[in-house]
């Protein structure tokens, strides 16, 4: 672990409020694969920078779905680490921000509050027909049971119904 420079502490200390800034090696050290790492198994054959985006949903909504719901079933695996519970707990005496590239829930469940996530969340869901916004269902993902894009609809929420039948819950973190 990296210690913090003595400066660095004292101008925290006698700041009104912190901002502080996290990216992937934040819940890398919980486990967590970074999006860049290299997958397994079945998802080594795909690229991560590849299915993240509108046009991969828009042509195997089915794939994108599973790989998701694959990365969210990675972060229920994890837990919040030491660096995680540091900043709740300094957050629960300061002002303390936090704004992280991360798309996890890992500073929330460590106790943190004042929390941005700047890629969006992968627990969270989205329709692109109703733009309703919804928690995302984590069940896991069989290749043989990837849905198309009518079974996608299935795992709708209640609450992103818009009543055309074509609400498609996708990730809401960012695709490129």
């Amino acid at each position: 672990m990296t210690e913090v420079p003595d400066e660095l502490i004292a101008a925290a200390s006698k700041a009104r409020s912190v901002t502080v800034l996290t990216g992937a090696g934040m819940s890398a050290e919980s486990g967590l694969p970074t999006f860049r790492d290299a997958q397994t198994g079945l998802w080594s054959k795909y690229d991560p920078m590849t299915l993240a985006t509108p046009e991969s949903w828009q042509e195997d909504p089915g794939l994108v779905w599973a790989w998701y719901q694959n990365r969210r079933i990675q972060l229920l695996a994890v837990q919040p680490n030491d660096g995680h519970r540091a900043l709740a707990q300094w957050g629960s005496h300061r002002d303390i921000r936090i704004v992280t590239q991360n798309v996890d829930d890992l500073h929330e469940r460590a106790g943190s509050s004042n929390v941005t996530h700047v890629h969006g969340s992968l627990l969270k869901s989205h329709c692109d027909t109703c733009r309703s916004d919804f928690e995302a269902t984590v069940s896991a993902p069989k290749r043989s049971a990837w849905p198309r894009r009518s079974a996608v609809a299935g795992e709708r929420s209640a609450r992103a119904s818009c009543g055309s039948g074509r609400c498609f819950p996708r990730s809401s973190s960012v695709m490129r």
